[in-house]
């Protein structure tokens, strides 16, 4: 799942490695790079569902997210770690996301408004990058 609610490796998981924060060690060898480019296609295929031709009962039909667009832009982008905004690291950030919460209800936006200021910003860097590329 991509929130990461299943296992808590979802979408931030990815954007940590992709920018270097969170390290994968293979035989004492720092292999985030490669491996983090891997994970992310892989979780792009899972996300859409590859190889399978129908949608069981509980499934949607698979959709692009903007969250997925951000991790392949990264892909693309020769200094990851310094071109997008870290995750935030105070306490009620934290807690939230151990937690999860809806940033998309009033209560909550004001609640975590440090991750929404976050997402936001990250969101601003992705626009920046599409038109600076046109």
């Amino acid at each position: 799942e991509e929130s990461g609610a299943n296992r808590q490796l979802g979408f931030l998981f990815l954007y940590e490695i992709l920018q270097g924060k969170v390290q994968l060690l293979m035989g004492g060898q720092n292999c985030s790079n490669s491996l983090g480019e891997i994970f992310v296609r892989l979780f792009q295929l899972k996300l859409a569902r590859w190889g399978k031709e129908t949608v069981t009962e509980g499934e949607t039909d698979a959709s692009s997210s903007r969250q997925m667009a951000w991790l392949a832009t990264m892909l693309e982008c020769a200094d990851r770690g310094s071109m997008w905004p870290p995750v935030p690291t105070d306490q009620e950030s934290d807690l939230w996301l151990k937690h999860g919460i809806n940033l998309y209800t009033n209560q909550n936006r004001e609640r975590g408004m440090m991750l929404k200021s976050y997402l936001d910003a990250v969101d601003d860097n992705f626009k920046n990058i599409l038109t600076s590329e046109t």
